[in-house]
């Protein structure tokens, strides 16, 4: 046969050996929900630009250590008010402990209804404009109020919860919700982010806040596109305070020390919008919640970078992350690497370029989840293989039961386990080093179809020989060294 290796990467894990699992429930962890609303159901209300401010806040997330499968968006006509509650219920209030982090980011309109609580001096609730928003008499039904916005972030068990709204009028973007006058234009290439209905309270401008319990204003802090009397503008190519934190988070994550509060947040993304908002126009991120947490840096965990280094004429990535015992488990000295370890090994050595692969962490645990993200840079079969020091056949990782087809497009990200699959991959005992081997190449090669076990295992494994059979032969047929 005349086979070609396109690409090659190896990741070196110090970790447990993986324990695969079959179809259980997401497990507590850092959590993300995204919301943007840029087109309404009445498509007069539509927004410019909301799907870009989405797809940077997701990069932005990931800068901030979130991974994708931590990361959930609801857009468009997902996000009516039952798809935002839900996903609060589900995502935020039932997915995370006190010790997770929380990220609520919100695009789109505001508003504001009459006050049914009673609780608000000017008469007024301030809400956000739910895709599915409609007005009533002299309210807007199907908007997210303030009240609830408070009671939803009381009842998340994190004590570090970040908030960042971009919409009118947004100013302290967590006590209540104030809105302008109405949505218009403010020149051809400017939105502006409020909604307006016919018999609309005329409550004191201001800006946009959660109505917070007194238990929720210690655990978030939140930053929110303009001050009171000012309005949030929105592009074609995105709105400018999410534009602002796409930039902030970018050169953060590429300073040496990878810092960013929320305090040089509000800095940056005012200075941002400053520097491209017409002139009249400028608004300014207001801040509101903790104090504490606004001193605290945004980045909580460095990615995983994967280093290069030449190995003869072959280039490769590699990365170690280690993991600490338990006290209840005796470290013991590890093994040298046996059988279809040093097979993998050696064929990193054959590697004709890098392929780009992180982990959602770079310190295991007994019980961790590991996710493994993989960037494809060029067309081709992918194939990702795991194998221990004691192991005597690799388990084939990708692809697996749930996801059968391996061939891969330029530009596309691979996560196994991907948000929708219906397994995790966790460690477990005994403490020894895991070997993670990436194959992209350029034919057809399914280890998950050429592997031994049944089609009804969620993975199967891959012996010496059927290894032979497979990568090597395929490196060996076209005179790599």
């Amino acid at each position: 046969m005349k086979f070609r290796a396109k690409a090659f990467c190896v990741l070196l894990i110090t970790a447990w050996l993986f324990g695969f699992t079959g179809v259980q429930s997401a497990r507590a962890e850092n959590r993300a929900l995204l919301v943007g609303v840029g087109q309404y159901k009445n498509p007069q209300s539509n927004l410019p630009g909301i799907d870009m401010d989405i797809e940077m806040m997701k990069e932005a997330a990931l800068l901030m250590g979130f991974t994708e499968s931590q990361v959930k968006v609801v857009k468009d006509s997902e996000a009516t008010l039952k798809g935002i509650e839900d996903g609060f219920e589900n995502w935020l209030i039932k997915g995370v402990t006190e010790k997770d982090r929380v990220l609520f980011y919100f695009s789109g309109h505001g508003s504001q209804v009459p006050d049914q609580s009673r609780d608000e001096k000017d008469g007024v609730d301030e809400v956000l404009v739910a895709h599915d928003a409609s007005p009533g008499k002299n309210t807007l039904n199907n908007a997210f109020i303030d009240d609830k916005f408070g009671d939803y972030l009381s009842r998340i068990p994190s004590k570090e919860i970040f908030v960042l709204i971009d919409a009118c009028h947004s100013g302290s973007a967590t006590k209540k919700f104030r809105s302008l006058s109405k949505h218009k234009r403010v020149g051809r290439n400017w939105s502006s982010k409020f909604f307006i209905y016919k018999g609309m309270p005329q409550g004191s401008r201001g800006s946009y806040n959660v109505e917070a319990t007194p238990q929720a204003e210690e655990k978030y802090i939140g930053l929110s596109a303009c001050m009171d009397e000012e309005v949030a503008l929105a592009t074609e190519k995105g709105s400018l305070f999410t534009l602002g934190i796409m930039t902030a988070m970018k050169d953060a994550s590429q300073k040496p020390d990878k810092q960013i509060t929320m305090q040089k947040l509000q800095e940056v993304t005012s200075d941002f919008i400053g520097g491209h908002a017409p002139q009249g126009s400028r608004h300014h991120p207001h801040m509101s919640g903790n104090n504490a947490l606004a001193r605290k840096n945004m980045i909580f965990k460095q990615p995983v970078m994967l280093t290069s280094r030449q190995q003869d004429t072959t280039t490769t990535s590699t990365t170690t992350v280690s993991t600490t015992a338990p006290t209840t488990v005796p470290t013991t000295t590890t093994p040298a690497p046996l059988g279809i370890w040093k097979q993998l090994e050696e064929l990193l050595k054959q590697a004709s370029y890098p392929v780009n692969i992180k982990t959602n962490k770079e310190h295991f645990k007994v019980k961790d989840l590991l996710v493994i993200t993989c960037d494809v840079e060029k067309d081709g079969y992918l194939n990702i293989l795991n194998v221990s020091q004691s192991d005597k056949e690799a388990t084939v990782l990708y692809p697996n039961k749930y996801h059968t087809e391996n061939h891969v497009t330029a530009g596309t990200t691979i996560t196994i386990p991907a948000p929708e699959d219906k397994f995790r991959l966790r460690t477990h005992p005994p403490a020894e080093e895991n070997l993670i081997a990436v194959f992209l190449t350029k034919e057809d090669i399914n280890a998950y179809r050429d592997g031994r076990g049944s089609i009804l295992d969620s993975f199967k494994t891959l012996s010496n020989r059927g290894l032979t059979r497979g990568f090597k032969n395929v490196l060996g047929s076209r005179g790599f060294k």
